[in-house]
């Protein structure tokens, strides 16, 4: 993962604070000049104006770690803000920036939990609980140490307890629902600081964002690039009345340029099918389609892990475009 607003955010914050506490510090020594202590009150106050202006981003990252809003209001706030956040702060950095190896790590982990579980099914079953649970006990402590960073409370589980295991699940929720906050944030953020054109998620192709809205907003990538997807499909089965056919194989037989015939109409890019430009959309449409749900679809259900951001928004673009042909070309049904 590229480093994020997130990081940059408190890495600055860390650095303002700590240049406004050593001022603040040495205002107390009463061994500067006259001359001297003007100016470094005028500096302090320019610190703590700068420390206010980055107040609110903070209180938002604070929210989605879980942590109480702490308002700066005067100079002893200021520093006592600063201190907290370099205490709180200086590990989840760390496993921020290491984001991309700790949520697969804590998913597994998940599944680990889940294979553990203790059910009377069988020698076989129980053999493969059995491996389960030496998995487990392999990965706690990597485990522990990815959630320590993100609360030292999360890491204080043991799975041997009567009821380990159950907290451990529950630790493990709470950190990937802090690591998906970031990610999130960070996405949001870039959107709205990027100095380059910026594409609005909502003005994607009604059934895209429909599908993917509440995802997206949950941090959910992936699932929200399958939800498209299934969205588009189910869409295109009602224009074409083919619920015989999905996906891939629904996308072939819709824009194929082959004549319809009963039973199997065909989507018609709008233009005189003699011409050589609607010719070459019509068989560009067909190939781009396929290979959107070959190379975007078929990932996004299959894959465990979660997406990045970015990624899955050019994903929901390029659908979206699908989305467009589908919903605007005429259906052609044949004599």
């Amino acid at each position: 993962m590229s480093r994020g607003w997130v990081v940059n955010e408190l890495e600055e914050f860390f650095g303002l604070a700590l240049a406004f506490s050593r001022l603040w510090t040495a205002s107390l020594t009463g061994r500067a000049s006259k001359t001297e202590r003007a100016a470094s009150e005028a500096k302090r106050s320019a610190l703590f104006g700068e420390l206010r202006a980055r107040e609110p981003a903070i209180q938002m990252i604070l929210a989605v770690v879980g942590l109480e809003p702490f308002p700066i209001e005067d100079d002893s706030s200021a520093i006592d803000l600063g201190e907290a956040l370099m205490l709180q702060f200086g590990l989840v950095l760390d496993a921020y920036k290491a984001l991309d190896k700790g949520r697969p790590e804590l998913i597994g982990f998940l599944g680990l939990l889940e294979a553990s579980r203790e059910r009377a099914l069988g020698a076989d079953v129980a053999d493969a609980t059995g491996q389960a649970l030496a998995e487990l006990h392999r990965k706690e402590e990597p485990v522990k140490d990815i959630l320590g960073h993100l609360g030292p409370e999360l890491a204080d589980f043991d799975i041997d307890q009567p009821d380990g295991r159950r907290a451990a699940r529950d630790a493990v929720t709470t950190g990937l629902d802090i690591i998906d906050g970031l990610n999130h944030l960070d996405w949001q953020m870039a959107s709205r600081m990027s100095e380059g054109p910026v594409m609005a998620a909502d003005q994607l192709h009604p059934w895209v964002w429909d599908a993917v809205r509440g995802l997206c907003e949950a941090g959910h990538y992936r699932q929200a690039v399958q939800a498209a997807a299934t969205a588009i499909s189910a869409r295109t089965q009602v224009k074409l009345g083919r619920q015989d056919i999905t996906d891939v194989k629904l996308m072939q037989e819709a824009f194929s340029p082959s004549a319809p015939v009963p039973g199997s109409p065909r989507l018609r890019c709008p233009g005189d099918e003699a011409d050589q430009t609607v010719q070459s959309r019509q068989r560009g449409a067909l190939q781009y389609a396929v290979g959107c749900f070959s190379a975007i679809r078929n990932p996004a259900t299959h894959e465990h892990r979660e997406w990045d951001p970015q990624v899955a928004i050019e994903c929901l673009a390029a659908l979206s475009v699908v989305a467009r042909w589908i919903d605007d070309w005429a259906l052609a049904t044949g004599p």
